[in-house]
């Protein structure tokens, strides 16, 4: 069988470079990639993307360099010259390349134009194929493409054409003539002069004709009209790009409202602080509920001090300490990152009592095989874990891996009743977060529903870098700030705020709560 495929070098799971494959992103929901893009992304030494691929895709790549399209020279359509020189520039190094397209390569995608390049260069390649966004948007908005009462036929047209223009290669006359559906690309800007075409040639103004912005994701719309209303509505409702359009008599079976628009979390935006490593699969469950997360870390957590925590675990090991302490996941992971490096296992606790604060916590310590002898019930309650200890752990020598910034609260207490507290730093947060993230300017829009909000110092940072502008949507309820304690909580609505608090601080605290609204 004729393929750019036959023959081709590979060494293990990994291709010979120079390789490059044009990959179909899909609509803008990752759920929607294939198997074989994901295949691709997990071997790619660089990742050339398009605006609608979604940061979760970009995680399938981790090992990859990531360069967005919208970053190289020129603006659209002069930028494709740059993005074909760069894949060029990248494969000859001996890079294996993805450019993840949105949609699928081949319709509307410039794909031709790309393979010629390739071929030009001799550098072989391979097309996968994608989600494209009309497939999409019909199932998501739940819009038929066919139907046998109504449709037999669907042709993809590009709105890029002017109608009416001399060199068209589109016959207006002809398409108003369809007997299918005709499904509309790129056509938001000129659906004025589309509908104006198509009825100048004898289309009826009653042809029945859906919109849907944002196909898949939690930000999606959608439009029911007619040829003859559709240019005003567009304009009245503010539909922008990406947007499908449908025209046709099948599109009257359209159902009100779709299996999408009917999710629980349906036009909900929320925005994430959490930091990187600890969003999980957060985004996806919001995704799948039909919300649209946004993720803005704030903070990051950096380990440090690891030989002081090294010597604090061999003195465990010896016998030194009655009692353990531990007060976040944080301090849970990275000590027993370093319990491993040290070649100790869970055993080395066995002669020392564990209390942990929080259910959250607790939690994490079960994922090691340990259960918390003592625990609080609310997170980030030092008050309440000094409570339960205070008469059990007198005179007790105990170890308190913690923060640098952790409040003294907990220390100080123990202090009065313990024979020896022995604090140790084992990592420290880092301000990662991006003032010039667009996501301020969504903020100050209003368009988050709600911001989920995981300490009291990520509640600091994240609020110093908000504007007034933003703030007076806090204290409005227009956007609802969602905290991840108790005391966060009192802090927040303290402060002005309108805020909810989770039933539980792990991550999935945030669903339930929106799920139970």
């Amino acid at each position: 069988m004729q393929s750019w495929l036959k023959g081709l070098p590979v060494v293990g799971r990994k291709p010979i470079p120079p390789y490059v494959y044009l990959v179909g992103a899909g609509p803008g929901d990752p759920g929607l990639l294939t198997m074989r893009a994901i295949e691709c992304l997990s071997i790619a030494d660089t990742v050339i993307y398009d605006y609608l691929a979604s940061s979760e895709m970009l995680a399938f790549a981790p090992q990859a360099r990531k360069i967005a399209v919208s970053d190289l020279p020129g603006e659209h359509p002069n930028r494709w010259p740059h993005i074909h020189e760069r894949i060029v520039q990248e494969a000859l190094a001996g890079n294996v390349v993805v450019h993840l397209k949105g949609g699928d390569p081949s319709i509307f995608g410039r794909c031709a134009e790309e393979v010629a390049v390739l071929q030009a260069a001799n550098i072989p390649y391979e097309i996968v194929p994608g989600v494209t966004s009309a497939s999409a948007a019909s199932a998501y908005g739940e819009i038929p493409l066919t139907h046998r009462a109504h449709a037999s036929a669907v042709a993809f047209i590009t709105g890029h054409e002017y109608p009416g223009k001399e060199d068209s290669h589109l016959s207006w006359e002809a398409l108003a003539q369809f007997p299918g559906t005709l499904v509309v690309y790129m056509g938001v800007a000129r659906i004025a002069s589309i509908a104006a075409s198509l009825q100048q040639f004898g289309k009826s103004p009653t042809t029945p004709v859906a919109v849907v912005q944002q196909a898949s994701s939690g930000s999606q719309r959608r439009l029911l009209t007619t040829l003859q209303t559709v240019a005003n509505e567009i304009q009245e409702q503010q539909f922008k790009a990406p947007a499908i359009i449908f025209i046709g008599p099948a599109v009257g079976a359209a159902t009100s409202p779709s299996w999408f628009e009917r999710k629980p979390l349906a036009g909900k935006k929320i925005l994430i602080t959490r930091p990187a490593h600890q969003v999980g699969d957060l985004l996806r469950q919001l995704e799948l509920a039909g919300a649209a997360p946004s993720h803005l870390p704030v903070l990051d957590i950096v380990p440090t001090n690891q030989a002081e925590v090294d010597r604090e675990i061999r003195h465990i090991a010896r016998g030194l300490y009655d009692g353990l302490i531990f007060t976040s996941r944080n301090t849970v992971d990275l000590f027993f990152a370093r319990l491993r490096a040290l070649k100790y296992d869970a055993r080395t606790l066995a002669k020392v009592q564990i209390a942990s604060i929080g259910p959250a916590t607790t939690a994490a310590l079960a994922e090691h095989n340990i259960s918390a002898d003592i625990t609080t019930h609310d997170e980030s309650n030092s008050e309440a874990l000094l409570e339960l200890l205070r008469p059990i752990w007198q005179g007790k020598r105990i170890l308190l891996p913690q923060a640098a910034e952790a409040r003294t609260v907990l220390h100080d207490g123990l202090k009065a009743f313990a024979e020896q507290v022995q604090p140790v730093v084992c990592y420290q947060q880092e301000v990662v977060l991006n003032p010039k993230s667009p996501v301020f300017a969504e903020l100050r829009k209003g368009d988050f529903s709600h911001i989920h909000l995981m300490s009291g110092r990520t509640a600091e940072v994240f609020l110093a870098a908000c504007d007034e502008e933003i703030l007076i949507h806090f204290r409005s309820g227009r956007t609802v700030l969602v905290a991840n304690s108790a005391r966060l909580y009192q802090l927040l609505t303290e402060k002005g705020f309108v805020c909810l608090k989770t039933p539980h601080p792990q991550a999935d605290g945030l669903l339930e709560l929106l799920l139970g609204e």
